[in-house]
């Protein structure tokens, strides 16, 4: 007769579970953690199944159902096709344009808006009657008769060749010659001495509808086009404490007029043979160049007058731009507002290529106290990396077209400068009344250009015409992480009949649930 050992009466004998003998199958001994594990994972899942609000999963649970495989079926195509329209989603949020631009509907009043620089720049480079009373100057103080009075003119000349970058005829030893007699050797303040005054070609001013003096509202200073009459600008140091002027009313005589005469005797070196005054646009806080967007130049022709609509529009940022990087912007932000980065980084770049090149900086592009302002020394060198000085290389997916081939082959890369995500831009519609019409004498004669001479006279006026040529736009994300999480959510619902609710469920039988059963097992 069997009988148990006294020794085991007190203790339970268990008989192992189904879960323990499937985990010693092929001689593998699963822990008692593992098999805690397990148990407390399987019955979490079990209560999962009988307690889910998503339909079809109780009745696939029942294996004795002849419906079960049906149900199985829809479950399983629903599950995959939510996880194939979220990989669809994800592609499209990834090849989607990440900002969009949108019109504010609050009309933008005019007396908020700043009016546009103005610069009024002159296609003749230097006056023949500057240079003329230059060369007398330095051949006056010349006692040991280096140079006769045309061959001072004629190195006085090859300076204009610094804007033009052409090779222009010059005598090395002549540097020193300025440095010995004139004790200048700085290239700008010669420019400066050499080009047309803004007094000699502004001839009359009004601001407001009201008579002003000229000289207090332009200002010569310096520009991507050289040197020219600047009103409103405030990107030189002498100007970053003025204040921006604005205007309170439309009408062609309620904002700027100007009459502009350019002398065609007095011409002695040009960019380009033209009749007309180059009139360039731009917010006041960025140096003008003409690269740069948000700068733009209009032809203002000789003996007529130019009426210029203004048109203004201003984007503004979305406070979630800031959190992204600028890489997934496409465009700058900075901090303290409305700074222009892009400007300044193009800037910084021509400097940087033309250092590279020629070990100077031309005298256009802002050159800092350190850098050596490029003279007609270093002509033979910018007229050889003309083109490269010239043109940027092309990014983006047009930058392979064909009609970019010379932009590509001696382009700069400047791909790190990005445009501005906030900016101000100021263009116009213009409109040219030409004086060959009718006699002077009977036309556009008013209060304010009575007794002036017209012949070969540019009368600009620049002015809003509506209250509502003003526009502001908001850059915002084109989605945000909720609106894509809300968006790929919808799908599942669609697909599968889940909802979030569904979601909060699983987490919480897969953690606090499973980790209950765990500690009773």
């Amino acid at each position: 007769m069997r009988t148990v050992d006294p020794e085991l009466w007190f203790k339970r004998l268990t008989k192992p579970s189904r879960m323990k003998e499937r985990l010693q199958i092929n001689s593998y001994q699963a822990s008692n953690f593992e098999i805690r594990l397990r148990k407390s994972f399987s019955k979490a899942m079990k209560e999962l199944a009988s307690n889910l609000s998503l339909s079809g999963v109780r009745p696939a649970m029942h294996t004795k159902k002849p419906m079960r495989s049906i149900f199985v079926s829809l479950l399983m195509l629903g599950f995959f096709s939510g996880v194939l329209i979220t990989l669809v989603n994800i592609y499209k949020f990834r090849h989607e344009p990440p900002l969009l631009v949108n019109q504010q509907l609050v009309q933008h009043p005019l007396q908020h808006v700043e009016f546009p620089a103005v610069a009024l720049c002159s296609y003749n480079i230097i006056s023949k009657r500057a240079l003329h009373n230059y060369a007398r100057r330095l051949a006056s103080l010349d006692n040991n008769g280096t140079f006769t009075l045309s061959q001072i003119e004629a190195n006085l000349l090859a300076f204009g060749g610094l804007l033009t970058k052409t090779l222009e005829p010059f005598d090395l030893p002549f540097m020193k010659f300025l440095s010995d007699v004139d004790q200048e050797t700085n290239v700008t303040n010669i420019m400066l001495k050499l080009s047309p005054t803004c007094e000699s070609r502004l001839k009359r001013c009004s601001w407001k509808a009201k008579p002003i003096p000229c000289r207090l509202l332009f200002a010569t200073r310096i520009t991507g086009s050289g040197i020219c009459c600047v009103m409103n600008a405030r990107y030189s140091p002498e100007d970053k404490k003025r204040k921006a002027k604005k205007v309170n009313f439309v009408g062609q005589d309620q904002s700027l007029l100007v009459v502009v005469k350019e002398d065609i005797k007095d011409v002695a070196f040009v960019r380009r043979p033209c009749h007309d005054v180059e009139v360039t646009l731009f917010d006041g806080i960025q140096y003008p160049l003409t690269e740069v967007s948000g700068v733009h130049s209009y032809p203002a022709h000789y003996n007529s007058s130019v009426y210029m609509k203004l048109h203004f529009e201003a984007q503004h940022i979305s406070h979630q731009l800031m959190y992204h990087s600028e890489a997934w912007r496409g465009c700058r932000v900075s901090k303290d507002g409305w700074t222009r980065n892009e400007a300044a980084c193009i800037l910084q770049c021509r400097r940087n290529a033309t250092l590279a090149l020629c070990s100077c900086v031309p005298y256009t592009l802002q050159p800092e106290p350190h850098h050596i302002v490029c003279s007609p020394v270093h002509l033979r060198c910018l007229n050889k990396h003309k083109d490269k000085l010239t043109y940027f290389k092309p990014t983006g997916h047009s930058a392979n077209h064909v009609s970019l081939d010379r932009e590509r082959s001696n382009g700069v890369l400047c791909a790190q400068c990005q445009p501005d995500c906030m900016r101000r831009e100021y263009f116009t519609e213009s409109s040219h009344v030409h004086y060959n019409v009718v006699p002077l004498q009977k036309l556009f004669i008013n209060k304010l250009l009575n007794g002036i001479n017209l012949m070969n006279s540019t009368v600009i006026r620049i002015f809003y015409a509506s209250e509502a040529n003003q526009i502001v736009y908001l850059l915002e994300t084109n989605l945000r992480f909720f609106e894509d999480i809300a968006l790929m959510g919808s799908h599942w619902i669609l697909l599968s009949g889940g909802s979030i609710f569904v979601t909060f469920q699983v987490i919480y039988y897969c953690t606090i649930r499973w980790r209950h059963h765990h500690r009773r097992s």
